[in-house]
């Protein structure tokens, strides 16, 4: 059956009403997406209804499009993290945009911060062994 734009249109304003009207215990009966991707692309289609693609376009523009807006609270976070600590100096170009790059009088504390954080990593790794 081929559904009219319209009828679409209409299915899917009545969407966020109809997952409203679940009880949380039939919420909860509902079974568990299995994994994150399934998750994510589900999360997609429920902010856009009327979506369609390949599988091409969904790794380009669905999963990519949220994996960028996930990222960039992170990144602006750990980009003032580092122009704090004085790692990385941030300049305003003609375009009223930060640009960010290595300062050049830290390089040694930079290259210093990351073997301290690769030991760190490495110990965390590393599993005690339990007694036989």
């Amino acid at each position: 059956m081929v559904l009219a734009s319209k009828e679409i249109l209409q299915l899917a304003r009545h969407v966020p009403s109809a997952l409203q009207m679940k009880t949380p215990m039939e919420s909860c009966v509902r079974p568990l997406v299995a994994s994150h991707l399934a998750h994510e692309i589900l999360a997609y289609l429920a902010e856009h209804p009327l979506a369609q693609d390949t599988l091409e376009g969904i790794l380009e523009w669905w999963l990519l499009d949220r994996q960028i807006v996930h990222q960039t609270s992170a990144v602006k976070s750990a980009l003032e993290e580092l122009v704090a600590n004085g790692l990385v100096l941030e300049t305003h170009a003609n375009d009223s945009r930060a640009h960010y790059r290595v300062n050049p009088n830290k390089f040694g504390d930079l290259l210093q911060t990351l073997e301290e954080a690769s030991t760190l990593l490495r110990i965390a790794n590393q599993r005690p062994l339990l007694p036989e």
